[in-house]
């Protein structure tokens, strides 16, 4: 199984989001669960120079997963996002099994950590092999 989160260091949404997902590896990582967050439109909130402000990000949430920038390219790849964060969790065998993307003017920002984790305890209990 695997979490795909895209985040960007200026999204307030993403802040909330990074503080769960250390929790879910540390629960879920022995079972063979992977994060891999991948940085996009970093850019849309001014030039950051040398990095500073996604170095600050990483260092104040210290990621115990991947970290990775993305682009173009990669958003066209997992269905053209345009929106952050976006977050999708896909099984073993590729299928998406949750979806999120947190839309303009919507109430709710991100997913849940209590959202995350019924779907991979659903996941992992539903006899898929390991």
């Amino acid at each position: 199984m695997v979490l795909v989160t895209f985040f960007a260091s200026w999204c307030p949404p993403c802040h909330k989001e990074f503080r769960h997902l250390n929790d879910l590896h540390a629960e879920f990582g022995r079972k063979g669960f992977r994060i891999v967050s991948i940085n996009q439109f970093e850019d849309y909130a001014g030039p950051d120079p040398g990095e500073d402000r996604l170095n600050r990000f990483l260092e104040r949430y210290n990621p115990r997963f991947s970290v990775v920038r993305g682009g173009e390219a990669v958003g066209m790849a997992f269905e053209d996002v345009q929106r952050i964060p976006t977050v999708f969790i896909f099984d073993r065998t590729g299928t998406k099994r949750f979806h999120f993307i947190h839309k303009q003017g919507a109430t709710k920002m991100n997913p849940t950590i209590t959202e995350l984790r019924a779907v991979l305890n659903e996941l992992f209990g539903s006899g898929q092999p390991q």
